[in-house]
């Protein structure tokens, strides 16, 4: 924890910070076609989709589980998009 009075809740803010960073660096990366990139972006989206289903085995509100509804099939489809034949040939 990062503040002695802290429920565990900044640290999540503080690592959902970096990680949205890491994928806006990737994504920005990835638009210009770096092989780097893409891999960057891959893994930090198959960490952050596997770290999102513990929503579903979790106590967690509506809010939390329809936003886990919503954002691992665009997860997993970014995944799939990254990982196609065709956009692997185009990075450089």
């Amino acid at each position: 924890m990062l503040m002695p009075e802290s429920d565990g809740s900044t640290a999540t803010y503080v690592i959902g910070g970096v990680t949205a960073l890491f994928l806006l660096y990737g994504a920005w990366n990835l638009w210009h076609l770096r092989r780097w990139a893409a891999i960057l972006t891959f893994v930090v989206t198959l960490l952050t989709s596997v770290a999102s289903m513990l929503a579903f085995v979790g106590p967690t509100n509506g809010w939390v589980l329809a936003a886990v509804l919503i954002g691992t099939p665009l997860s997993i489809a970014a995944l799939v998009l990254i990982a196609l034949p065709v956009s692997r040939r185009s990075y450089r």
